[in-house]
């Protein structure tokens, strides 16, 4: 640090294991002496780590029941990811539920997580994106995902225990965007089609489950609202570089045009009833039960057909005979649109 210069507290941070220690975080190496290292090694974080917004904990051994407490104090967190931490119980997930802005959560490869883990995090109601792939999760944990309102990107794959019953309750009550399915061998074709049905799906990845056919995939490309793209989704689901003290431009509508309200979705079945949050007292698996009955009657209820989307006229673009799209001054459609967005009203962006 340089003298006279304020240092900032960071705002990202990354812990990843390596050698011995990733032998131990993966099961392959058991040594009764780590039992108690990830309580002490991450209490600092309680400490030093408020201002954090996106955290990474990778390949570390957390055999502990308090291997997290630390986390509990976390309250600006807004990206999570604990991966290939395969001794992380679901129990040690229960600090988790003081992080209230969590936006992204991934439990990726920590296989010994079970249904009850992500009841933990119930208070977390802004979470946009779950990752669970390589975890014991099943069709309780897709439940448990429908009372998150914001949720759009989720990832199971490597769940053998996933079947087209929880994919149906999430095809009906979630409008997601992204939907990784990989290695699920307990989908079928009837998965395929209930997910056909959703019609702000935008990505769809059922490959390496042996039960669908590649048949169902093309099918459902032919028969869906939109073209889906069906091929496997390999991004990660990095969230942008969380920045707390970046300026918000707000909306401008521009000149003569009101701005344009929020509608409900078409689709019936995305105007349901939201589910409501559990009270502070009760318990994840006390809440699944409560959800059971819901759960099934969205199941076995019939769907109505989705009537197609309109296609959406494109925009006017500027040329020479007519004139600028937008505004009396040069440029074209889309830098007017960019200038009105940043508050610029009729000057041409550079």
């Amino acid at each position: 640090p340089q003298e006279g210069i304020p240092q900032r507290p960071p705002n990202c941070l990354r812990v990843v294991g390596g050698g011995a220690v990733r032998a131990v975080a993966m099961g392959k190496l058991d040594d009764t002496k780590w039992d108690s290292w990830a309580p002490a090694a991450l209490q600092p974080l309680s400490m030093h780590g408020r201002d954090l917004c996106s955290l990474t904990l990778h390949a570390l051994p957390m055999r502990h029941s308090e291997s997290l407490s630390a986390l509990s104090s976390l309250k600006s967190l807004r990206a999570l990811r604990i991966e290939k931490c395969a001794l992380l119980g679901p129990t040690s997930l229960k600090p988790l539920g003081s992080c209230e802005n969590l936006e992204l959560l991934s439990l990726s490869g920590c296989a010994k997580l079970e249904d009850s883990a992500l009841g933990w995090l119930l208070p977390a109601q802004r979470l946009q994106t779950i990752v669970l792939d390589g975890t014991h999760c099943s069709d309780i944990t897709l439940l448990i995902s429908c009372v998150f309102p914001n949720l759009r990107r989720l990832s199971a794959s490597d769940c053998p225990k996933l079947t087209n019953h929880g994919v149906t309750v999430v095809a009906r009550r979630v409008p997601l965007t992204h939907l990784r399915l990989q290695n699920c061998d307990g989908l079928t074709d009837a998965a395929a089609t209930a997910l056909g049905r959703v019609p702000t799906l935008e990505h769809l990845d059922l490959t390496r489950c042996k039960n669908v056919p590649a048949e169902a995939l093309a099918r459902l490309n032919a028969e869906s609202n939109q073209k889906l793209f069906t091929h496997p989704i390999d991004v990660n689901f990095e969230p942008v570089t969380p920045r707390p003290n970046r300026a918000v431009v707000p909306p401008v509508a521009a000149a003569g045009h009101a701005p344009v309200p929020p509608s409900e979705p078409a689709d019936p079945r995305l105007r349901a009833a939201p589910l409501v949050p559990p009270t502070a007292s009760a318990t994840p698996l006390a809440y699944v039960a409560q959800m059971a009955e819901d759960a099934a009657a969205y199941a076995r209820a019939p769907v109505a057909p989705v009537a197609p989307v309109a296609p959406v006229p494109s925009l006017p673009s500027a040329s020479a005979s007519t004139g600028p799209a937008f505004g009396p001054r040069g440029g074209s459609g889309a830098d007017r649109l960019r200038a009105l967005a940043y508050g610029q009203g009729n000057a041409t962006p550079r």
